[in-house]
């Protein structure tokens, strides 16, 4: 999705944490503090999980979000996420493609050519995006 989304003409927006692959982080019940969560008698989860601490660094407290004893929502100990600095050398990572799709966008003023309706295609399970 991220390639089809850096692909196409716009504005991208990275959400915190998209650029490292992160998944919605599992706060327990008694640690959330989404609005959403209270108003609705304590059945809709709200935004919370994707709200928790970013991981920065491995094998430091808050995984390098702050130095603090706690933070406003937790960093679930459970999240099996690699930490931002563990992603910049990685090559195979969320990070490196992230880098390399707005390197890319960057670099090939032809990714900012408006798509028209010609352009877009099905073939099968295959969506076919043309420029110009």
């Amino acid at each position: 999705m991220a390639v089809l989304a850096h692909y196409l003409p716009g504005s991208i927006y990275v959400y915190q944490g998209e650029e490292l692959g992160l998944p919605d982080a599992n706060i327990p019940p008694n640690q959330r503090l989404d609005p959403i969560w209270v108003k609705s008698g304590f059945t809709q989860i709200g935004r919370d999980g994707a709200r928790a601490p970013m991981p920065w660094v491995d094998g430091v407290p808050n995984r390098g979000f702050s130095t603090a004893k706690s933070t406003w929502l937790p960093s679930p100990l459970d999240w099996d996420v690699t930490p931002a600095d563990l992603q910049i050398d990685d090559l195979s990572s969320f990070y490196s493609l992230y880098k390399s799709l707005l390197t890319l966008r960057h670099q090939n003023p032809n990714w900012r050519i408006p798509i028209s309706q010609t352009g877009i295609s099905f073939d099968e399970d295959m969506l076919k995006i043309s420029r110009g």
